[in-house]
């Protein structure tokens, strides 16, 4: 064979290869890292990541492939949106109250007495967020949901003298919203991280928490607390967000495909599966322990609680026609959600 012949087949080989290497790697799925600091075992990452994860795989086709990564390998939550930010990773799981100002809005839920329902309170604040009444807090984020939590209640490791004094008790709190309504009822509130809280009960360094049957359930505090108060103490929110230019430079198809497993379904979904999660939990786990107790306030008991109420909700206010405007229009969307 002459030299020009094989070079003119080389040449054809090299292109065909070419072609088909590239055919191939044009068909791999896009990955999607989404990341979260909770840990690979609890229902974040189990129930709510992974069902997004797995309709959009299969809405996408195949054409996307999302990754979870769980346990703070990527980012733990404190540093969860600047990854996303900085686009260390896709997507992720957030928990606003962590990030003060930054996300002040979504401290809505936070609220005594201004949703009794998880679900009411997810779908509600999706809602908010698409009539543009949180500020453009998330306007740089694509929102894939914003889930409700139910209200808190306040655990103890023995019995509490009076559920409407508390009268110098030591309760742990992580945000601020609980802490001025801990004080204005004559508590002491401890300022902690929730992981810190179980090593703390164990010292003795307080007497109970003020958080969510999640959070009970997620550090396996029912160990140490067995009296509860349940009250419109006022609950939280999660968020799940995505880099806004990652998606935004995927295929139209493949934003759909996002989307159909995002938003305001998902939003009610993912605070309905956690309040039925807690509800089951309370009951069967935490209420089976010996010497258990609970006490529920009454209409009398939570007219008591007016003063921590009224000095968490004037806390959160401040004197902003934002927040004013967003409490209001956040109870009429509650009222609307709750006859769906």
């Amino acid at each position: 064979m002459s030299l020009k012949r094989f070079k003119f087949y080389t040449a054809v080989l090299l292109g065909f290869t070419f072609l088909s290497t590239g055919s191939a790697n044009a068909q791999e799925p896009i990955v999607l890292t989404f990341a979260a600091g909770s840990p690979s075992s609890s229902n974040v990452c189990t129930g709510q990541l992974k069902k997004w994860a797995d309709g959009v795989e299969a809405s996408s086709k195949g054409q996307i492939t999302v990754k979870i990564v769980c346990d703070g390998i990527l980012a733990d939550n404190r540093e969860i949106v600047d990854r996303i930010e900085q686009g260390v990773v896709d997507a992720g799981w957030v928990i606003p109250a962590l990030f003060g100002a930054q996300f002040s809005t979504l401290a809505i839920t936070g609220l005594p007495g201004v949703f009794d329902d998880a679900e009411d309170a997810g779908g509600a604040l999706f809602r908010a967020h698409e009539e543009g009444l949180l500020d453009g807090q998330l306007d740089n984020y694509k929102v894939l949901w914003i889930q409700g939590i139910g209200n808190n209640s306040i655990f103890s490791t023995n019995p509490i003298k009076s559920v409407t004094k508390l009268d110098g008790l030591k309760l742990a709190v992580e945000a601020r919203g609980r802490a001025v309504m801990i004080s204005a009822m004559g508590g002491t509130p401890v300022a902690l991280n929730i992981p810190e809280y179980y090593p703390s009960l164990q010292r003795g360094l307080v007497d109970g928490v003020m958080t969510s049957v999640a959070a009970i359930q997620a550090f396996k505090m029912d160990e140490v607390l067995r009296h509860t108060i349940i009250g419109p103490f006022g609950g939280g929110t999660t968020i799940a967000l995505m880099n806004k230019e990652v998606y935004e430079g995927l295929p139209a198809d493949l934003q759909r495909a996002i989307d159909e497993n995002s938003g305001y379904e998902m939003s009610r979904w993912t605070s309905a599966f956690l309040r039925d999660i807690e509800v089951n939990y309370f009951k069967d786990v935490m209420m089976a322990h010996s010497g258990a107790s609970k006490v529920t306030l009454t209409d009398e008991q939570k007219a008591a609680w007016n003063t921590g109420f009224q000095a968490t909700i004037d806390n959160w206010l401040g004197d902003s026609e934002v927040a004013d405007t967003l409490l209001k229009r956040f109870q009429e969307l509650v009222v609307e959600e709750s006859a769906k």
